[in-house]
């Protein structure tokens, strides 16, 4: 499916880094900007992908901060590696029903057949298919929620509220070069992204603010949906 067709919610803003070194810089620099009015970080027992268990292994952090984003990091740099996500993805696969496996092998329903009878191969026996790892690698995320300022006499949206929006990085991809790639050329030269998801109705105002922090610490905000990137500081000239 094309990015264009997918609903606003979606299709992420990208916050471009210069690097993995800077995930939890820029994050602390968005969450604590002066036009985010309250966020919140995840429990630090949900963050648990097979081998790479935050829970474990940050015993002396009780609680996920702004202080403490620099020690997640650092141990999900340490700890998504290739294996972990080859030994994660394999689990998983074992795991789910065979209906599943078959729906992302996309195998005919006489092949559906012939495995529930034995007489062909059944689906577990294959290898995970591109399709399902690349799920794993998006399933398994760190994400912080976080609201904007009310604008005073905007329309309240209970059900989608323009203020609120997550801000995404992937224990498995901490580069996003999947999202990147997703992106276009605009993406390709950053070391590293930043995955906003907002509403569409409150989707200007969350890219106002990653340009106001991208012009701050030199990074470059980019809707993927625009012509192209708003530049600033010393990424800027890397284009």
């Amino acid at each position: 499916m094309a990015a264009s067709s997918l609903p606003a919610e979606e299709r992420p803003l990208l916050l471009l880094l210069p690097g993995p070194d800077d995930l939890a810089p820029a994050m602390r620099a968005l969450l604590s900007h002066d036009q985010v009015r309250a966020f919140a970080l995840p429990a630090v027992w949900d963050l648990v992908w097979g081998q790479v268990d935050a829970f474990q292994a940050l015993r002396d952090v009780p609680r996920l901060d702004l202080g403490t984003l620099d020690a997640l990091v650092a141990y999900l740099r340490r700890a998504g590696t290739k294996e972990a996500l080859d030994a994660h993805v394999a689990m998983v696969w074992g795991l789910v029903s065979e209906r599943v496996r078959e729906w992302y092998l996309r195998r005919g329903a006489l092949s559906v057949l012939g495995s529930i009878f034995k007489v062909s191969r059944p689906g577990r026996s294959f290898d995970p298919p591109a399709a399902f790892v690349r799920d794993r690698v998006l399933e398994a995320r760190f994400e912080a929620a976080y609201r904007l300022h009310t604008v005073p006499g905007a329309t309240r949206h209970s059900d989608a509220p323009p203020e609120e929006a997550s801000v995404v990085i992937y224990p498995f991809d901490l580069a996003d070069k999947g999202g990147r790639a997703e992106a276009g050329p605009a993406a390709g030269k950053a070391g590293a992204a930043l995955e906003i998801f907002a509403y569409e109705s409150g989707r200007e105002r969350h890219r106002q603010l990653l340009e106001a922090v991208a012009a701050e610490h030199g990074y470059v905000a980019l809707d993927p949906s625009a012509e192209s990137p708003s530049t600033a500081g010393g990424m800027a000239r890397t284009r």
